[in-house]
């Protein structure tokens, strides 16, 4: 894949690489120097910088022949072909360590990652992580990092270790609070009754979604059109979803100007929403109301409402520079369905495979995430233009993996396993998720219910490692 250099920075993935280590990578790399040490590989006075440069990243990379690099005497250099082999050439305008490179364009020739790899259902060597992950002393013990003391650190010391996870690293290290829940006391009462529970480095709000709503004629007067602005509804994805531009705006600040409405080939740059459709009316109404009106007539109105502001965000996503979508939706607990076939058929599927068409149609692929077991409305699912799924493992990733072939597929690892903490189970999971991923290209390991913040760290150091270890496919 081509990763465009400009205005001084690299854009690969999520991480931003100087222009300097840029030129090394694109160099160094470029086996041109294949009895260097791997140190002298990742060291190098480069010719635009007074200073060392190490790089970050690993081999392999190679050059385009159009490629900027720099050469063993601290010029930039273009590679030029010559018959059937390539010679450095120094560069007409070799460039002084003042001289700004805004004006400057690299292109490097990269090794897809095995996060890109898997959403392509492409079967990486090395099967990625998609851990959903809140557990501080983990973080503690895996990087020897007090996580509260020094945030940062902690996290960089993570990414270091364990770069399969991809946790985000804070800007600075100031110290964190410690929670006032923990493993005495994990639960608590507010003074009107609400309870909260310990979650992460902190605690959850009580479960209120709908208090503003008081009888079911309330929910038939509401109006999601007219209240489109959703800022202070509380809600989760609370937003102003006004117009379709409005949306475009908002979500567009989060990516690199120069993308346009494309990401970079390769790159795993994606856009999640949490309520996809059947989302909407369980958060502004609560389970409660919901389920009380949602088979009267008159409740056609306000999901017709809820789908044209969906309309908006989903046509203000396909013009994004992202490769990917999650959509979320909670359209089943652990033992299956919440609504009928039927129900879903009218007022949830239509609408998914309306959304996903857009999507579609603009290059992107949807990724579709939900809590519980999906097996009954994984067929309707994929119909509706999916990719895959990131579900838990009350599902049967199975028969998934065998029906449609390289979908993407995350969450079939057990966190129950990991709190028991007993390393023989905790191996046999692994080995049988390694066995799903071996008939599918497109799967991710995964603890599909969440590593919460009282899971044994020891037991997640061995997932890891096993994972490391075990999680390999075969050379085809």
């Amino acid at each position: 894949m081509t990763h465009i250099l400009t205005k001084n920075k690299l854009l690969r993935d999520d991480r931003m690489i100087d222009y300097e280590t840029a030129a090394v990578i694109a160099y160094f790399h470029a086996e041109r120097c294949p009895s260097w040490s791997k140190e002298q590989h990742w060291k190098c006075c480069s010719g635009v910088t007074r200073s060392w440069v190490r790089i970050p990243v690993a081999p392999p990379y190679i050059v385009n022949k159009r490629a900027l690099g720099c050469n063993a005497s601290g010029h930039f250099c273009y590679n030029e072909s010559q018959g059937n082999g390539e010679r450095l050439r120094p560069h007409p305008n070799p460039l002084p360590q003042e001289r700004e490179l805004d004006a400057l364009v690299l292109e490097v020739i990269m090794q897809y990652s095995n996060v890109y790899e898997a959403f392509m259902g492409l079967a990486p060597k090395q099967i990625p992580h998609w851990e959903h992950w809140s557990c501080p002393d983990a973080e503690t013990y895996l990087s020897g990092i007090d996580y509260y003391e020094h945030p940062k650190l902690c996290r960089e010391k993570i990414a270091e270790l364990y770069p399969q996870i991809r946790l985000w690293i804070p800007k600075t290290d100031d110290p964190k609070p410690m929670p006032k829940l923990g493993r005495e006391e994990s639960s608590s009462a507010d003074e009107t009754g609400g309870h909260h529970v310990r979650w992460g480095d902190g605690e959850t709000t009580h479960w209120d979604w709908g208090n503003k709503f008081k009888t079911a004629e309330d929910v038939f007067a509401f109006s999601p059109l007219e209240n489109a602005d959703f800022t202070e509804s509380g809600i989760v994805d609370a937003q102003d979803f006004t117009s379709e531009e409005i949306i475009y705006r908002r979500y567009r600040a989060w990516f690199p100007s120069e993308w346009g409405d494309r990401a970079p080939e390769g790159s795993t740059a994606d856009v999640s929403f949490y309520n996809t459709m059947f989302m909407w009316p369980m958060l502004t109404f609560g389970w409660e109301l919901f389920l009380e009106c949602c088979l009267d007539e008159r409740f056609e109105r306000v999901m017709d409402e809820f789908a044209e502001i969906n309309r908006r965000l989903f046509k203000a996503f396909a013009r994004l520079p992202v490769n990917f979508v999650i959509c979320h939706d909670d359209i089943v607990n652990t033992r299956g369905p919440v609504c009928s076939p039927n129900w879903m058929h009218k007022y949830i599927f239509p609408r998914y495979e309306e959304y996903w068409s857009i999507l579609k149609a603009a290059g992107k692929r949807v990724v579709f995430m939900a809590d519980g077991c999906l097996d009954a409305y994984v067929d309707d699912v994929m119909a509706c233009g999916a990719s895959g799924f990131v579900t838990e493992p009350y599902t049967d990733f199975k028969a998934i993996a065998r029906k449609y072939e390289n979908c993407v597929l995350a969450g079939e690892g057990d966190v129950r396993i990991l709190m028991r903490n007993n390393p023989a189970e905790i191996k046999a999971m692994v080995e049988n998720m390694v066995e799903t991923a071996k008939i599918n290209g497109g799967y991710f390991m995964c603890i599909g219910n969440h590593i919460p913040w009282n899971t044994p760290p020891e037991a997640i150091k061995l997932y890891l490692e096993l994972s490391k270890e075990l999680g390999v496919r075969e050379s085809s």
